[in-house]
């Protein structure tokens, strides 16, 4: 299945490993919403589990076991392992030890800020990631203080070698009036590199992009929408994208 316009759609943030975060609560409940990010689109997802306190081995098994209940399922969506890492002081340790796992094969880490962190702080965060020779994507960077107030602040992100996943929620309004502002803001001035689901349910924050789409092409156009929902995704997880940024 494809979406409404025949686009194919690639999700690189979704909480569907069953049991681990704020996400998906049991193996029934992951299979739910990949099928439900099926049918309305998506052929591939990155699962990322939050990071805090749980190794990248003990997340591995977890996602063989998904991965081979969706094929059992015939579920048509490939999955790609990765893990959304906030961005704290034990973040640095993680990265000096190797325990972060970027998405699948490639050297993007997909980074989350506390909302409230000062922009010394991103900017800090955002060079020692870079050290370790990953390039940043920062989730959901309309939900951020500091980019509400300040959206030319994103631009010093991008400079510094980080981009930016806008998500579907944000975009219609689930985290507010000034988040939703902000997404578009960052979109219409070409800040954001891709649009993920930033799924965790069924219901609330489900992992859809077709609606998104439908949105981005009536706002931005066609070629805009495909860019940010298939093609950047898919030059991420090809290693396409990024070597410009971590040069």
């Amino acid at each position: 299945h494809t979406g409404g316009d025949g686009m194919s759609y690639i999700d690189l943030h979704a909480h569907v490993l069953p049991g681990v975060d704020d996400g998906a609560e049991t193996l029934e409940a992951s299979l739910i919403m990949l099928r439900m990010a099926s049918e309305h689109g998506t052929k591939a997802l990155a699962v990322t589990p939050h990071g805090a306190g749980v190794t990248k081995t003990q997340y591995l098994g977890k996602f063989e076991c998904l991965k081979a209940a969706a094929a059992r399922e015939s579920l048509p969506v490939k999955l790609f392992f990765g893990m959304e890492m906030m961005a704290d002081g034990t973040l640095f340790d993680r990265l000096q030890s190797g325990d972060v796992q970027p998405l699948g094969e490639s050297r993007f880490l997909l980074v989350e800020f506390d909302p409230l962190d000062l922009p010394e702080w991103c900017a800090a965060a955002t060079e020692h990631i870079r050290k370790y020779g990953y390039v940043p994507l920062i989730a959901h960077p309309e939900r951020y203080v500091i980019l509400q107030n300040e959206p030319w602040r994103a631009e010093l992100w991008t400079e510094r070698g980080a981009v930016l996943q806008v998500t579907r929620s944000g975009i219609f309004g689930a985290f507010g009036r000034r988040a939703a502002e902000t997404a578009r803001v960052l979109l219409e001035r070409d800040l954001a590199f891709c649009v993920a689901s930033d799924g965790h349910g069924t219901v609330y924050r489900r992992p859809i992009l077709e609606d998104v789409n439908a949105w981005l092409a009536e706002h931005f156009g066609a070629a805009y929408a495909e860019r940010m929902l298939h093609e950047n995704p898919r030059r991420i997880l090809s290693g396409e994208a990024g070597k410009e940024r971590i040069a």
